[in-house]
Formats: structure tokens, C-alpha cells, sequence
């Protein structure tokens, strides 16, 4: 079965519509159709007919896979980290003093559309450092989707999720797998045990009785695919569940502007609720019993002193990640000191006259004349400064990542592909903040985190580009001499050196065949290209290709350059899993140990 019928798609989204509240229109139906045709081939179906039967029989159970299936569940660890930075400055100081004065000692949290538990997870966690140790506290989340909530429930996640928690939160909160979950890390029953997870449909909000009230509530990023009278309706019933003296946090995209409901707003994406208001005739709740609340924030974890600012510098050899630090610092008002492209010229900098006095490094770890490692090793790191390692070798890396934690850096981020260096910035911006405010109360983690030492080792160093393979290096006269020298020094594993424009001749020092595009194709239908790596070095342009088309290489790799971005985008869509983009310099690093320790492995067996 190829195609659902119109009929079928407008049945699945309208049910889904009706039951969450999430639009699923035209816009939506090529989604929709290919998520509806993967589920009835894993049911062994052949064809409409016998999926309406299937249907017809298993009505409700479909409908929750409906659920699972088609509603968005893309999240993370300590998303939006902002909304974490304003309970620290100014949500929880004003709560905890207002539930001091009404005799409380207890805050409860409800995490509306919590899909698979991580705001849950992340909200406890971070309760469970910031508030006094004499309050007790409560996360209840909900979601429309059952499969969801035992998922959440479960508390079992993938190390490579958990490990994007900034360090300050690893520490005691978590405990790896055994066996056939030695990938994975649990909750730990200190922080479990003060959740609850249960199934909840916001859309139903409005017409449910409630029996049970919440200091703090979030509903973050689920609005934005709900129509205006259902984000109404359903902010109406988190109103219903809110104490008077609490607030109400939903999405940075998101807003309540023109809906005229009884709120506050005391920042982007947070309200409170108006004094006075009764929010429904059915249930008349009024808002204005509770006593007076202080409206200068008190200190709970952090000094009473005004912070200073973030500052930054940036050690890094690649061009392209020291401007999107840059960036990143001017995006969420950290200032930004400099920069230096490796370890050596970073000491220079910070240890010379009128050196910055940056309170967070972010640090590379293989560079040319001196690495992170030797650059830690060499540098005087003081308390007040903090190092954030982002790296494109593995976290759990003896001799690097591990090292550089044992030698002083508080945090890990590792590299991601350039074009999808967006995702990687919330981590980051996310450590920063958690490592600034760890530095400010004195409660900086010291080396490697327990989490860092149960995992430490324990996958191989596998980057992003297949090194182990053959390469064929795809160029143009611009970048001719680079291209020459990289495949010099890794003469052994270059197959081929491909150059736009290139007449005929070999290259002195090179065994392998060097040819202009019209040979190449016909050399590369030749050879076994799925067994090779095809790397463009310069900046991609459309030339390349027609080259890249017919190679069918295992993997396609573009160097990271300033201009490539968004041919990446589009080169990813064409290439899909076997596109990457790559530092030239960290690629070349990377192969060099990649093939050291396969000859390591080879001397041990031998």
C-alpha cells in the first residue's frame, strides 16, 4: 500500500484535533499520511480496506496510538532554561516568603503536556538544589498521551539525553543502567519519589471538577497548536488549579495577549494571576484572600548581592564556532571577552597584561600547537572561573574529554554538525548559566561528575565521519594547496583527489589518482564509493554537485566554513544520515586516533 485515501487522513487528524486540541490541516497531511502508512505496514496490513477493519475492531487502542504517533514529543532536559534562571531570581524567593507567611512549608508544581517526563525530571531536580532544606515540594505531570506517561513515569532515559544536564544537576540524581541498559541512566529514588505522573487532557480542563490546587504552574509550547478559543478554554482550567499567590509559565513563543483572561503578565511567557477575579461562575474561585505578597525578591540559593554579568571567552581553532559564541553572547546578555584559536595563544591573552577576566571558558580540546588538555594542564584556573569544555570528541573519552574534567573544566558540550549547532546552543547557554550561578553560591562541582565516572569509557570514540574508511577528496582550484596538504598527511587512506577544473597530471608525493570531474565520474562508477568517504574541502557550491550525485559514497562530508551553512541544510535533505559537516582540522585529528587505536588493538590481539 502506497497512498491513504483522503478520507482516512481527515478521520485520523480530525480525531486527533478533537482529543488534543493540536490542528492537524493540509499543511499537515504528508506527515500525517507517512506516520499512518509506517503503522499499518508494522501491522502486517496490505491495504485500506484492511486497516478500516483493523480500525473498526481496535477503535480505542488506535485512537491512543493516534496520540503517541501523531503529536509532537520533541523535548529536553532543562528546555527554555530561561524559565529555570527566573524560579532562582524571582518565582521562588517570592513564593517561598509567601508560604512562610500562611504557615506552608511544602510548593507544589504542576507540568501540564509533559510528554516523556523531562520538564518533570528537570523541575525537581532543579527544586530539589534551590529551594531551603526545610521545604518539601511536589511535581505532578500530566499528558494527553498514556504511552508518554509511563514512559515519564518509568524515569529510565538514554545517556546521551541525560548528559546534556548541565553538571550541577548530575550529581545524586542519577544512577547508570546494568546490562542490557548500560546506555541508559534512572532517576534516582530521591528525586523520583517526590513525583507523580498521571494521564490529562487539557481541552477537558475547563468542564473537570478541581481537586487540587498548585503553586507553580507550566504549559510550555503546546498553545502554539491550539486555536484561540481553545487556548481560552484551557487556560482558563490551569487558572481553576493556580493558587492566587502563583504563576503560570507557558512557552517564550508563546503569548495570551488579546484573550482577555484574568492575568498578569511579569515577563515574556509569565503571568499571575489578577487580584479579585473570579475565573469561573461554575467553580468562584476568587483571588483575593490570600495575604499580601513581598514584591522585592528574597534569596533562597543564590547571594542577596546583584550578580554580575556572564563573561566569556572562547578558545577554538575553528573560525566558525568562535563567531557562534559570539553570537550566542550577544543573544542571551552574556559579554563576551574574546577569543583565541588554541591554547597557547589563549595563555597569552590571559596571562599577559591587562588580561580579560573571563568568568567562563569555553574550551576546545584538539587544536593545533596546544590542545585543551595541555592548555588545562598550564593555566591557573582560578575558583571564579569556570570551563566549559565543547568538543566534537565523545564525553565519556579517557584521554581527552575525562582528563579535561579531572584537570579543572566544570562542564561538557559536545559538538554537534554546524547546521544543527542551534540545538547544541540551548545546552550550552544552559551550562553557562547553571555553572554561573553554581560559581556565585560557592556550590561549583568539583571534577568529574558520578555520572562521568560510571559512563567513563565506555563507548569508543566514534566521531560523526567514518574514518576508518577510504576518503576521496573533492575540491576546487581555490582550495587546490589545502586540499594537496590534507590528503599528504593522510596519504594512506586517500583514494582519490578530486579538483573542479583540474587538465590531467598527478601530483608529486601522492600515489593516488588525481582527476578533474569529467574522469572522476566515470573512475567512481568504477570503484566500490559505498566503501568511501567523500569530503569537500572549501566553501560548497553547486559545482560539487554533480560529483557528490554519482559518488553514492557511505558518507558525504563538507568542511565547517563560514559560508556553508545553509548549503547544509539543503545537503542534508538531498544525503540525509550520510551528510555531516566537519571541522577540517578536528576531522584530520580525528582519523589520526581513530587509526592509532585500531593498530593498538591489533598489537594487544597480536
Amino acid at each position: 500500500m502506497k497512498k491513504l485515501t483522503p478520507e482516512i487522513i481527515k478521520y485520523v487528524s480530525t480525531l486527533v484535533s478533537e482529543r488534543t486540541g493540536v490542528i492537524l490541516g493540509d499543511r499537515q497531511s504528508n506527515m500525517v499520511e507517512s506516520r499512518l502508512l509506517r503503522h499499518i505496514r508494522d501491522l502486517g496490513l496490505d491495504s485500506t480496506q484492511d486497516y478500516l477493519s483493523y480500525l473498526e475492531k481496535h477503535r480505542e487502542k488506535e485512537t491512543q496510538h493516534f496520540l503517541s504517533l501523531l503529536t509532537t514529543h520533541h523535548t529536553f532536559f532543562f528546555r527554555e532554561y530561561e524559565h529555570f534562571e527566573h524560579l532562582s531570581s524571582e518565582a521562588l524567593p517570592r513564593l517561598v516568603a509567601h508560604l512562610r507567611r500562611i504557615g506552608r512549608k511544602s510548593i507544589r508544581v504542576l507540568s501540564a503536556a509533559c510528554s516523556k517526563g523531562h520538564e518533570v525530571y528537570s523541575l525537581a531536580m532543579y527544586l530539589k538544589r534551590h529551594l531551603p532544606p526545610d521545604f518539601s515540594y511536589e511535581v505532578v505531570g500530566g499528558d494527553i498521551c498514556e504511552e508518554s506517561v509511563d514512559f515519564a513515569r518509568n524515569g529510565v532515559y538514554r545517556w546521551d539525553e541525560v548528559k546534556t544536564i548541565p553538571a550541577e544537576f548530575l550529581n545524586g540524581n542519577w544512577i547508570r543502567g546494568t546490562g542490557a541498559i548500560s546506555d541508559f541512566a534512572k532517576i534516582s529514588e530521591s528525586v523520583k519519589q517526590h513525583t507523580k505522573f498521571e494521564s490529562m487532557n487539557l481541552i477537558a480542563f475547563g468542564q473537570q471538577k478541581v481537586s487540587e490546587k498548585f503553586d507553580l504552574i507550566l504549559c510550555r509550547n503546546v498553545f502554539i497548536y491550539f486555536e484561540r478559543e481553545q487556548v481560552k478554554s484551557s487556560v482558563k482550567g490551569l487558572l481553576d488549579r493556580l493558587h492566587s499567590h502563583g504563576e503560570l509559565i507557558l512557552g517564550v513563543s508563546e503569548s495570551l495577549a488579546g484573550l482577555e483572561l484574568p492575568l498578569e503578565s511579569i515577563g515574556p511567557s509569565v503571568y499571575r494571576p489578577a487580584s479579585g477575579e473570579v475565573l469561573s461562575p461554575s467553580r468562584s474561585v476568587t483571588r483575593a484572600a490570600a495575604p499580601p505578597i513581598p514584591s522585592r525578591p528574597i534569596a533562597v540559593s543564590a547571594p542577596t548581592a546583584a550578580s554580575p554579568p556572564v563573561s566569556v571567552f572562547a578558545i577554538d581553532d575553528s573560525p566558525t564556532i568562535l563567531k557562534l559564541v559570539e553570537r550566542l553572547c550577544r543573544e542571551n546578555g552574556f559579554q563576551f571577552l574574546g577569543s583565541a584559536p588554541d591554547g597557547q595563544k589563549a595563555l597569552q591573552i590571559l596571562t599577559g597584561p591587562n588580561a580579560p577576566k573571563p568568568s567562563v571558558i569555553t574550551l576546545d580540546l584538539h587544536m593545533p600547537v596546544m590542545d585543551g588538555v595541555d592548555f588545562l594542564k598550564a593555566f591557573d584556573l582560578k575558583n571564579q572561573i569556570s570551563v566549559v569544555v565543547v568538543s566534537s570528541v565523545n564525553r565519556e573519552d579517557l584521554s581527552l574529554a575525562q582528563e579535561a574534567l579531572r584537570l579543572g573544566a566544570r562542564d561538557y558540550v559536545e559538538k554537534p554538525a554546524m547546521d544543527r549547532w542551534a540545538e547544541t546552543t540551548k545546552e550550552l547557554v544552559a551550562k553557562i548559566r547553571a555553572m554561573s550561578r553554581a560559581a556565585q553560591a560557592g556550590q561549583l562541582i568539583q571534577g568529574p561528575t558520578e555520572m562521568d565516572k560510571a559512563f567513563a569509557g565506555s563507548t569508543t570514540n566514534i566521531v560523526r565521519a567514518d574514518v576508518s574508511r577510504r576518503w576521496v577528496i573533492l575540491t576546487n582550484q581555490e582550495n587546490q594547496a589545502r586540499a594537496i596538504e590534507f590528503a599528504e598527511k593522510n596519504k594512506s587512506r586517500i583514494s582519490g583527489l578530486i579538483i573542479l577544473g583540474h587538465t590531467g597530471g598527478s601530483v608529486k608525493g601522492l600515489s593516488c589518482p588525481v582527476m578533474g570531474v569529467p574522469e572522476s565520474q566515470r573512475w567512481l562508477e568504477t570503484t566500490k564509493a559505498r566503501e568511501k568517504c567523500m569530503m569537500v574541502i572549501g566553501d560548497y557550491t553547486e559545482e560539487f554537485r554533480s560529483v557528490l550525485m554519482v559518488s553514492q559514497a557511505s558518507r558525504i562530508l563538507i568542511e565547517e566554513t563560514t559560508r556553508s551553512g545553509i548549503a547544509a541544510k539543503a545537503l542534508r535533505e538531498l544525503f540525509k544520515a550520510r551528510f555531516d559537516m566537519y571541522p577540517l582540522q578536528s576531522f584530520a585529528y580525528e582519523a589520526d586516533r581513530r587509526v592509532q587505536a585500531d593498530a593498538n588493538v591489533a598489537k594487544r590481539a597480536a
